[in-house]
């Protein structure tokens, strides 16, 4: 068990393991900005997507609107300039 201690011990002094406590506080510090980034990203999205709905909803509301009125104003206007078979 001493041997292997020891063995540890000086794994931890090799380059691979320098300075590994700050080495993973800086990936603990990485991963988790990148978790709230993916989070608020996700907010967006779902906010743009619902707006953009909302927006398109209201332009097909006005184009139906548009296309209403010209078709009443046209049949009125065939009705108008129609003449009767009598």
């Amino acid at each position: 068990m001493k041997y292997e201690l020891m063995r540890l011990q000086r794994k931890l002094k090799t380059p691979e393991y320098k300075d590994i406590d700050e080495r993973h506080r800086h990936a603990m510090i990485k991963q988790s900005t990148t978790v709230c980034a993916v989070s608020d990203l996700e907010k967006y999205h779902a906010a743009l997507d619902k707006a953009l709905l909302r927006y398109h909803g209201l332009k097909i509301r006005e184009i139906n609107k548009i296309i209403r009125e010209l078709w009443v104003s046209q049949t009125l206007v065939n009705q108008l300039f129609s003449c009767p078979n009598d």
